[in-house]
């Protein structure tokens, strides 16, 4: 870390891919290589220097031609977003704690799991299913009860 030098905070995934558009584009703009001016080709010689197969040369110029006609887009890593909890929601996890204070002292994870089988609560957090007793047990545990 060099003096002025600020971590931009990018997982590891980001930066070898910002890295990668970098080497296609000096491929593509480098008047030496034998690639100059030749988007496709620059691409694929790119992704075989990496190890990698044509999908990923395609990617390339996906990502860099979004990025040269807007600097704030950049590809974008969605490994492990499909995992996110309903929980957390922050709004479902209000209703959710309302509807418990509602049932008093005594609930269990029945309740929880009755009132998510309701179609308003699923059509209202775009779930597809309502929860398994685990589950609401997991969620119960997770809002501290």
């Amino acid at each position: 870390n060099g003096v002025g030098h600020k971590d931009p905070k990018l997982d590891l995934l980001l930066h070898s891919w910002l890295e990668a558009m970098k080497q296609f584009l000096w491929n593509y703009t480098n008047i030496h290589s034998k690639f100059y001016g030749k988007w496709m080709a620059a691409s694929l010689d790119t992704a075989d220097a990496l190890e990698c197969g044509c999908w990923f040369a395609r990617c390339l110029c996906e990502w860099s031609s979004t990025f040269i006609i807007d600097h704030d887009n950049l590809p974008e890593n969605i490994y492990g977003t499909w995992n996110k909890s309903h929980l957390d929601d922050e709004d479902m996890k209000n209703k959710l704690a309302e509807y418990i204070m509602s049932l008093g002292n005594f609930f269990s994870t029945t309740d929880l799991k009755n009132y998510l089988d309701t179609p308003e609560v699923q059509t209202q957090y775009r779930m597809k299913k309502g929860i398994c007793k685990k589950t609401a047990q997991n969620w119960l545990k997770k809002m501290g009860y």
